[in-house]
Parts: C-alpha cells; sequence; structure tokens
C-alpha cells in the first residue's frame, strides 16, 4: 500500500493499482502552532496518481513531562482509498517492530495482503448480495439531509476547507445510553442512527410514517477470510441504510428496525458503493454519513521496549478526515468514557453546527427515557431555550487524584465556542477537572452557586477564555474572591492563540506559575 499509486490511464473507466518498485516518503519538517499545521495539513490534500500516498509531518513542542525532554510531534497523513485507519494503525505497529529491530522486520510470518482479498472478491457469488441491495437502496423521496438542501446544483463541490463541531456526553449519560440500547439489543451506533432519523424525519416536515436515508461506515472486515483483521488495505465501506420512521410508535421500535437492518447488512459489507449504485432503483447516494469508532482496536506502540531505549512514545490519536459527503457525524469514546460526537460539515450548507450536534444529544439523552412514548414526543424545544434543567455547567474532562485547582473555561457571550472549547479541553495535559460554563444567560451569582462544590477543598480557580469572555470571567472572579473562596486566576487568549499552547498556559497557572 506505501508504494501503490492509480494509474492515471484507465481504460474504459476502470482503475488500475500499479505497485512501484521504490518510494521515497514524503517527510516534512514543520514550526509553529500544532492544530494549525494540522489544518494546513488536511487542506492540501494528496494525490493518488502518485507512488505512495502518504506523508508524515514532524514538528517540535509536545508535551514536556521531565526537564532535558524534547518533545516532537507527528502526524501521518494518508489516502482512504488505499489505507483505512485500522490499516494505518497496523502499518505504525509495524514501523515501530522493526525500529526496534534496527530498521528490518524480524520473523517471515505470512500474512493476508490486498491480493489475497482481491481474489476472496472475485469468487464471491453476486447473486444474493444483488438482490439483496436492489431491495435495500433508499427510495426516491427519502428524507437524507437534517437541514434544508445548499443552494447550489447538485453535484458542484463545496468552496473552502470543511469545518468541524464537537459536543461530548459525560460517562454517566453515555453509560445510560449504552445500557438503554444494550437492554434493546443493540448498540450506542444504533442510537445514534435513531437520533439522526428522527431529525431527518423532523426535517422532512412529514406527519406520518415517511421514509429516511443516510449511510454509515462499516470496517468491511466481518468477512470470512483468514486473519483479514491484519490486512492492510481500504476495507472500510461506506454502506447506505433506509428506515421508515414512524413518529406515532416509541423509540424502541425504531432502535430495532436499525438493528434488523444491520445484522441483514453485515453479510454483504463487501460491496462497493458503486457496486450498489448499479444494482438499485433507488434515489442514489446518500448526502449524509455516520461512523462509530468502537470496538476492539490494536495496540500500536510497544512502550515497555521503546522506554528500555529511553523513548517515550502514547497511543496515537486520529483526526477526523474531509469525506466526499455533506455532513459526516463520528462518535467516539474518550479516555473518560464520555461520548464525543464530531460534525464534519459544508459550512455553505450549515450555519448553525453547534445547534444541529445539541440536537443529536438531546435526543440521546431523551431517548432512554421515552421507553414507552411516541417518538412524535421527543420535543427538540428545549434546546432553544433556557430550561428549568439546563445546567450551569458542563464537565469537559474528569480530574485525577492529584489536582489542585479547577479549570473552568468561560465563552464568550453569542459566540457559539462550545466546540472549540471541547478540543482544548481534549488537549489540556493537566490533571485538574475542566468545566465549562454553559452558554445560555445564567447570572454571575448562579454560576459561582455552581462552582462552589467544586472549590469546597481549596482548590485554585482557573478562568479561561478566548476574545470576549474577559468581561464574563472577571465579574466570576470578584465574586468568588468576595465569597472567601480565595483569589483566582484569570487565563486570556486570543482566537489565533492555538488550543496547545493556550492549554499549557492553562496548565502553568493551575500549577500556580503565573497569571494571566
Amino acid at each position: 500500500m506505501l508504494r501503490a499509486a492509480f494509474d492515471g490511464a484507465c481504460d474504459a473507466g476502470e482503475l488500475r493499482i500499479v505497485v512501484h518498485e521504490w518510494v521515497t516518503p514524503v517527510v516534512l519538517l514543520r514550526a509553529g502552532d500544532w492544530p494549525a499545521l494540522v489544518a494546513l495539513d488536511r487542506q492540501r490534500g494528496l494525490d493518488v496518481r502518485r507512488p505512495g500516498p502518504v506523508r508524515i509531518t514532524v514538528g517540535e513542542g509536545g508535551h514536556q513531562e521531565s526537564p532535558g525532554e524534547r518533545p516532537h510531534r507527528m502526524l501521518l497523513t494518508y489516502h482512504h482509498a488505499l489505507l483505512d485507519d485500522l490499516s494505518a494503525r497496523l502499518v505504525l505497529r509495524e514501523f515501530f517492530r522493526a525500529y526496534l529491530a534496527g530498521g528490518r522486520l524480524p520473523g517471515g510470518e505470512r500474512r493476508p495482503d490486498i491480493g489475497d482479498y482481491s481474489d476472496w472478491l472475485t469468487a464471491q457469488y453476486l447473486t444474493p448480495a444483488r438482490e439483496f441491495w436492489s431491495r435495500a437502496t433508499p427510495p426516491d423521496g427519502a428524507s437524507d439531509l437534517p437541514v434544508p438542501p445548499p443552494p447550489r446544483a447538485p453535484g458542484v463541490p463545496r468552496q473552502g476547507a470543511a469545518r468541524r463541531a464537537r459536543h461530548r456526553l459525560p460517562p454517566q449519560e453515555a453509560e445510560a445510553l449504552r445500557s438503554w440500547s444494550a437492554r434493546w439489543g443493540s448498540t450506542e451506533f444504533g442510537a445514534l442512527q435513531a437520533a439522526w432519523a428522527l431529525l431527518l424525519h423532523r426535517a422532512s416536515g412529514a406527519e406520518a410514517a415517511a421514509p429516511v436515508a443516510f449511510s454509515v461506515s462499516v470496517s468491511g472486515r466481518g468477512v470470512a477470510l483468514d486473519s483479514v483483521d491484519r490486512l492492510p488495505g481500504p476495507l472500510r465501506n461506506a454502506l447506505p441504510v433506509s428506515v421508515v420512521v414512524d413518529p406515532d410508535t416509541p423509540g424502541p421500535h425504531l432502535l430495532a428496525a436499525l438493528r434488523d437492518r444491520a445484522l441483514d447488512m453485515a453479510a454483504y459489507e463487501w460491496v462497493s458503493a458503486g457496486q450498489i449504485a448499479g444494482w438499485g432503483s433507488g434515489a442514489g447516494p446518500t448526502r449524509t454519513l455516520l461512523m462509530f469508532k468502537g470496538g476492539p482496536r490494536p495496540s500500536v506502540v510497544p512502550v515497555a521496549e521503546l522506554a528500555a531505549q529511553g523513548i517515550r512514545v502514547p497511543e496515537p490519536t486520529s483526526h477526523d478526515a474531509d469525506a466526499a459527503f455533506l455532513l459526516t457525524l463520528t462518535a467516539h469514546h474518550d479516555t473518560a468514557g464520555g461520548l464525543v460526537l464530531t460534525l464534519t460539515h459544508d459550512p455553505a450548507l450549515l450555519r448553525d453546527a453547534d445547534g444541529l450536534l445539541a440536537d443529536v444529544a438531546l435526543l440521546l439523552r431523551r431517548l432512554p427515557r421515552h421507553d414507552a412514548r411516541p417518538v412524535r414526543e421527543l420535543s427538540l424545544k428545549d434546546r432553544a431555550v433556557p430550561g428549568a434543567d439546563t445546567p450551569v455547567l458542563r464537565m469537559l474532562r474528569p480530574g485525577s487524584g492529584t489536582a489542585s485547582a479547577v479549570l473552568c473555561l468561560v465563552p464568550a457571550p453569542g459566540r457559539g465556542q462550545a466546540g472549540r472549547y471541547e478540543q482544548l479541553a481534549l488537549a489540556y495535559p493537566g490533571p485538574e477537572p475542566v468545566v465549562l460554563l454553559n452558554g445560555r444567560q445564567h447570572t454571575a451569582e448562579k454560576r459561582l452557586a455552581a462552582l462552589a462544590p467544586l472549590l469546597g477543598r481549596g482548590e485554585r480557580l482557573v478562568l479561561g477564555g478566548f476574545s470576549g469572555s474577559g468581561t464574563e470571567a472577571y465579574a466570576l472572579a470578584r465574586l468568588v474572591a468576595r465569597d472567601g473562596h480565595g483569589p483566582c486566576l484569570v487565563v486570556l487568549a486570543t482566537d489565533a492563540t492555538g488550543n496547545a499552547d493556550f492549554a499549557r498556559s492553562l496548565e502553568a497557572a493551575a500549577r500556580g506559575d503565573k497569571a494571566g
């Protein structure tokens, strides 16, 4: 895969993959803010016609845990047409094995390659798959966008880079969703699909039962090929899902219908989108994609072996890539057990990404509480106006036992920065708990009352915010001091400040090194 490219001269529309004898990898050395470098790298894209659709970016400025360290960050960028996310982890694991062995992989074990997979595909009997997808293709008129369609003509690519918004369900809510889904024989991903289907039905304006459609990402490795879990290649696949949403039935009915559809699809997840489009008689490709990054993932880093050579490498984290879909909703668990939702979207289509994610999260919270009630009664009105049950604080990340401070992030009024602050919490390296003040207009007194239980053991309070949040932060700081909780630190940053740099400043303030 690392020496492969698509042949530019293709016959009759058929793509050919050429494997080159030797490829020099592209390694870039970059200085500057890491989030900005990641964003710039994503905009560059990759040319699949050139061999080795992989790029490595190296930058300084990782988290320094002890004096004398010179940490680096490395970004591996790859094209999904030749490598999927699990395959990238397999490649990294092999890289570390070779590194520890002086550059050459030990052993001569045989593992399946893309040729084995191609032979397996060729041997498949297509008639059952064709019959299934001919029936399962979304019908004409199925709602597939949770918002009004874009003003431009279909097929016109978006202008500029995709944008991302993020929302997090805390661990207790994620656990409640998992338990409810399991009780009905489904999964969190099934619940996410049910919530998305409800939003699609709502956007269609239909009052009665009506079909909706979207695509789901599958691993493509649930096939009867020996050791397919160790095969590097583009096996991840996007498959269309169509389900009829009846607003007069309870949520578990919709969850069961999506579960049954997933079980039916499992036998044919190796079928390509092009084949499905050729077999089906429906409306064609959908415009939204749902992806769940869950399940067992192979460990990549041999921690003990590297530590013996004085090298410390954490497990890699992934960044969501741009996709061909107008909206891509990705879910994954963070290290604290929370469920993180990321919406990648076309900015020309979606003006209120935070609001749409809040709708998804609200449905995920309410579905487990409305087992026997029709989904028609799952109102979203509370998301638009402050309600009595709206929390003043939202826990973004719990702290550890070594924390001696509390980090409270203060968004600017009316700026809709929740997604930016959630990313900042993910980048924060310290042990302190990180909470976010709700963006609704709660008074400073209510905010102080919500913070008081966190400060009852003498913890230092650090207030942090981007441009526009200074007035709110200083008003709260004065109340904290007047209430006898001791002085707190206020750290402000411009909107141009990178999350990693701001997170380090906040950590220094939490340790008492400096005040902003």
